[in-house]
């Protein structure tokens, strides 16, 4: 396996759901323990360095597939409130005191 020393910074720009459809396989060990393919790969992954597990989460977020439609629209709406910040029309505000006025 390759490794490589640059660091992979993802950053969401909007929300994004995915749906994992995983297949579930049962051990047949005597001691009835029960094993996912998705539990030993998350194990190994668990194991790479932090660079390679930046690396590996880059890559399955781009793999992911999204709606185009979505996506424009999400476009649209970073734009349009890029736009108000910079107009002025509205103002930023810390993101603790965003959640402080949901809360109340």
């Amino acid at each position: 396996m390759q490794t490589s020393s640059k660091a992979v910074a993802v950053v969401p720009l909007r929300p994004s759901f995915a749906v994992i459809n995983c297949e579930l396989l049962v051990s047949t060990a005597l001691e009835g323990s029960v094993n996912t393919n998705l539990e030993v790969l998350e194990a190994e992954v668990l194991q790479l360095p932090p660079v390679e597990r930046s690396h590996l989460l880059g890559r399955l977020i781009a793999s992911l597939d999204l709606d185009p439609e979505v996506e424009e629209a999400w476009e649209r709406e970073a734009d349009r409130r890029e736009a108000e910040l910079e107009s002025g029309s509205i103002s930023a505000i810390p993101g603790q005191e965003a959640i402080a006025r949901l809360r109340r």
